[in-house]
């Protein structure tokens, strides 16, 4: 690995070579939103922390990439209202997003693996510490990748996910290993019993044995993927009261608009009575 003049980062050897500038925080909000990792961990890893962030093979990109089939302005990375967008350039050569090919935009999850020409890319979420105020009301978990692909299934007090069963994993070197969603005070845990090392997990790209899931979170054993969809609750805002040195008569009464319409009632009234008295006289 070497610094060159321009302040890139190159690594890597021979045909393919991968420069990463370093990141500077003025354009985001100062943390990592999200980290790009090379799949086979070939090369180290970048911290994403910028409003948007381009993969190409030209100079002038974020991460720049020597490889075959990438091309010189081949992606942009988005972090906008909607979350994390990919918008692959026209022309570009083809992107695959978790095996499955974008031609102009997708929204990306932590966990997502990335096909650029023949590099392989994932999007991992940096190590934060978890909200201890978020609780986890209903929940589900649903397959989006591998043979379960399009199913459903509701976490209730625990869900184990093993060889037998509804949804079965197909884990044959660990006939009675499973992974666990077991609700725990009010969060979603995920833990793997008696499963072998040669069967990595990982939650959001990252590998783990133990974690606290959350809405969006993701889940890979394997050739399945899996998302959790969830309901957080957080503790219910305190409603503030009025100073009593602040309340008007009105508010004691009754609401507002009622007072309003009690006087425009006895002013119609009034006008009614002037009315009649001076067609009669």
């Amino acid at each position: 690995m070497s610094i060159a003049s321009n302040g890139a980062t190159h690594v890597g050897a021979g045909r393919d070579r991968f420069d990463i500038r370093p990141m500077c925080a003025h354009d985001g909000n100062g943390s990592a939103n999200m980290r790009i990792e090379f799949a086979n961990a070939e090369h180290p890893g970048v911290d994403w922390n910028r409003r948007t962030f381009r993969i190409g093979s030209a100079a002038d990109n974020d991460l720049v990439i020597h490889a075959p089939g990438v091309a010189a302005h081949h992606l942009q990375l988005t972090h906008d209202a909607r979350g994390m967008v990919l918008t692959v350039t026209p022309g570009a050569g083809r992107v695959y997003l978790n095996a499955r090919q974008v031609r102009e935009r997708a929204l990306l999850r932590p966990g997502d693996s990335l096909g650029i020409g023949d590099t392989r890319l994932r999007l991992c979420r940096p190590a934060a510490v978890a909200d201890s105020d978020v609780r986890i009301g209903q929940a589900s978990l649903r397959a989006v990748a591998g043979p379960l692909s399009g199913r459903a299934q509701r976490i209730d007090a625990r869900l184990d996910l093993g060889n037998t069963g509804r949804w079965p994993l197909g884990i044959a070197q660990a006939p009675d290993a499973c992974v666990s969603l077991v609700r725990e005070d009010g969060r979603l845990l995920l833990r793997c019993v008696q499963l072998p090392e040669s069967c990595p997990v990982s939650v959001n790209g990252e590998s783990a044995r133990e974690a606290v899931l959350g809405d969006g979170d993701q889940i890979s054993l394997g050739a399945h993927r899996f998302v959790v969809d969830a309901c957080e609750l957080r503790p219910d805002t305190p409603v503030e009261t009025p100073d009593e040195d602040n309340v008007l008569p009105e508010d004691s009464v009754g609401p507002r608009r009622e007072v309003w319409w009690l006087i425009v009632t006895a002013a119609a009234l009034a006008l009614a009575i002037a009315a009649f008295l001076f067609v009669r006289l």
